[in-house]
């Protein structure tokens, strides 16, 4: 395929990562500006065998020692989970047409259906907040996962094809490593810190492509 990629798919799938990504980027920033200056926030003790959630006065976000999750709780549930929702749809583009922009190898599929996977599994981080009261059994735990699963092996993937592309480089095989590395880290400790490192090695990793891709797109221009 190499250079004779048409500029529409280019466009569609660069615009797609950048815009998913810098909804996704604004929503995280917001919510955790506003729950930094709360009143109040809400308590997710993690030795319960139930969620529950509870307010209390509020001593800040530390990425240290709460999820990303915690955000779609309490005043940010909006701004978090709305977000979350439209940056998973918004990514669902790119990965359709990522095939024509990549190739269509086993490797290059494999890596765009756990992409769509990823996406789909980030809309339901939205849609099914970390302890909402109406579900007996909650799916975020499966759906956070399945979001970091998807996207980390995906982006391992879809750079290893890349470099066997001439129309990339090496750099997008690298980038595309070291989000699965993150993301292993995060499978092995399950910490928040680690979930912040990943989140910000997607965002890193999309936003990049995204970028370079529309770029490429209007240099054919």
């Amino acid at each position: 395929m190499g250079e004779a990629v048409e500029r529409r798919w280019l466009l569609v799938c660069g615009g797609s990562m950048v815009a998913s990504t810098l909804v996704g980027l604004l929503a995280l920033v917001l919510a955790v500006a506003l729950y930094a200056s709360s009143p109040i926030m809400p308590v997710y003790p993690k030795f319960l065998p139930f969620g529950l959630t509870f307010p209390c006065i509020n001593v800040g976000y530390s990425p240290a020692w709460q999820y990303i999750s915690e955000l779609g709780m309490g005043p940010t549930a909006p701004i978090f989970n709305a977000g979350m929702i439209v940056a998973g749809l918004l990514a669902l583009p790119a990965f359709a047409v990522a095939r024509r922009v990549i190739g269509g190898s086993l490797v290059a599929t494999l890596g765009v259906l756990l992409g769509l996977a990823g996406c789909l599994c980030l809309v339901g981080v939205g849609v099914f907040p970390m302890s909402p009261a109406f579900f007996i059994t909650n799916p975020h735990p499966l759906v956070s996962i399945g979001f970091f699963s998807g996207m980390s092996l995906s982006a391992a993937l879809i750079g290893y094809a890349m470099t066997k592309n001439p129309m990339f480089s090496r750099v997008h095989g690298w980038l595309g490593i070291a989000v699965l590395i993150v993301g292993v880290i995060l499978g092995v400790t399950g910490d928040p810190l680690p979930e912040w490192a990943a989140a910000v090695a997607i965002i890193a990793w999309f936003s990049t492509l995204g970028f370079w891709l529309l770029a490429k797109a209007f240099r054919k221009t």
